[in-house]
This record gives structure tokens, sequence and C-alpha cells, in this order.
């Protein structure tokens, strides 16, 4: 008899703990519904009103929402938007003149820029953010029988940054990039204000691009010169969100074809 009423005990605690786990399991279940139905909470995704259409909804006669049409359109032409500010200000680089002139051992380029920094640009490197530059001079061979043959490559590269405690600019200038392991050479100059170390950029005097020996100027082959604002080169933090900027994609190139009366 003792043993009869000791199983029933224990069956009745198993009973028990199955119905709690089955309550538990029901609540558990609705409360994962109510989520889902309500939808994503603050501060876990993209949350919109429940009286708002969701994103891409339509409405009850089959149109879409005019109001998501509108924030695509107004997304795509932000692009456009954006350049046709930075043009209007008259921002951004242009390559005025190219000279080759043929010395005792180099071929020496020189050129003039139209150098102008939006104001996105400028206002980063007013407090302090480094702005680097590469000029990049190519020389090739066209082969019709096969890929252009590269005669010379040379490239230049500028830091040109703003010393708050100074309260002056300092330009380097180097065939290398530049960086602060101590290698390659560096020439330094610093500047007043901005205009005068921008001056100083858009002029390119006698710069040696490859042994003159080289160059045939035979009408085969041509200059490829370009200069760009370097984005890959700023502190890793700013670079997320620039390089799509219209702002920030500063560029200009220009071909030039070799001939006796193009090199000097």
């Amino acid at each position: 008899m003792p043993c009869c009423k000791k199983a029933g005990k224990v069956e009745a605690v198993k009973v028990l703990r199955q119905g709690l786990f089955g309550w538990l399991a029901f609540m558990a279940s609705l409360a994962l519904m109510g989520g889902l139905i309500t939808g994503p909470g603050p501060g876990t995704g993209t949350a919109w009103a429940a009286d708002a259409p969701a994103p891409n909804a339509t409405n009850a006669s089959g149109a879409a929402n005019p109001s998501n049409a509108s924030n695509a359109s107004n997304a795509n032409s932000a692009p456009a938007a954006a350049t046709s500010a930075a043009a209007s200000s008259g921002a951004g680089i242009e390559i005025n003149e190219v000279r080759l002139e043929r010395g005792d051992d180099q071929i020496l380029l020189s050129a003039t820029l139209r150098l102008e920094l939006p104001p996105l640009v400028m206002e980063a490197a007013e407090k302090g953010i480094p702005l680097y530059f590469v000029a990049e001079a190519n020389v090739l061979k066209k082969r019709w029988y096969w890929y252009d043959k590269q005669v010379s490559a040379a490239h230049r590269y500028y830091r040109l940054a703003f010393q708050p405690l100074t309260r002056r600019w300092r330009l380097q200038v180097s065939n290398t990039p530049i960086n602060y392991s101590g290698l390659g050479v560096t020439l330094g100059q610093s500047f007043d204000d901005l205009d005068a170390a921008l001056a100083s950029v858009r002029r390119i005097a006698n710069w040696k691009i490859g042994p003159s020996k080289d160059v045939a100027a035979d009408g085969k082959e041509e200059l490829n010169f370009s200069f760009k604002l370097d984005v890959s080169q700023l502190p890793r933090p700013f670079q997320f969100g620039v390089s799509d900027r219209a702002d920030w994609n500063l560029s200009a190139n220009q071909t030039l074809l070799l001939t006796p009366e193009s090199l000097r």
C-alpha cells in the first residue's frame, strides 16, 4: 500500500511539471507572436508607425505608395544635386596646360592646374584633417597587336595639413608615398594661408618623369597625366562615407600625343 501511494505522488508530480512546462511554452509563443505582429521595437532596426504604410507597400487600389516613390526619387537625385552644387561653386580640379621638354637625360613635365577645394573639404582641412594629392604621369607606346607598352611612369605625392599651434599650413612633396617611417626624401614648406599653399600645388615645374632615351616621340607614344585628391590616405575613420561624396571625388586627367612638336 505505501508503494502505491508513493507511485501516485511521483505520477502527480510529473503531471504537474508537464502542465507547468506547457503553460510556459504557451506564454512564450504568445510573446513571440506579439513581437512579430507589432514589428521590431525601438533600437532594433527600421520601425514604422502603425498607421503609416510599410516600405514598398501598395494602397488599396494597387498603386505604389507615392511617399515611397518620392523618397526614392529624392535619393536618386541626391548625388546629382551634390555634383551640380560643387560645379556651380567652381570647386574641383582642371588641367589647364601640360608641357614636355627633353632634358639632358630626362623628360621634364611642367603643368598648371586649377584647384579649388569644395567648402566641405576646406572645412575638414581647417579642422586638422590632412589632404593628400597624387600626380601621375605615364608614357605609353601604342601597339595594335598587343597591350600598350609602358615606357615610363612617375608619381608625385602631396600632403597638405594645417598646424593649429603655429596657425600655418605645411606642404610636403615627395616622389614616394608620404608616411612617418622615415624612408624617402620629402620636401617641406610652410605657408601663412591656404591660398598660398594651394598656389604651390597648382604649379608643377620641370618634373622628371622618365629617361629621355626611352621616349622616341614618333607619334606612336602618348602621355597620360592625372591629378587627384587621394581619399585612400585619409585617416581610416574618416574614409567611411567620403568616397561616394561628390565633394571628395576631385580628379582630372589629360592625354597628349608625343610628337617632335609636342616634345621639344
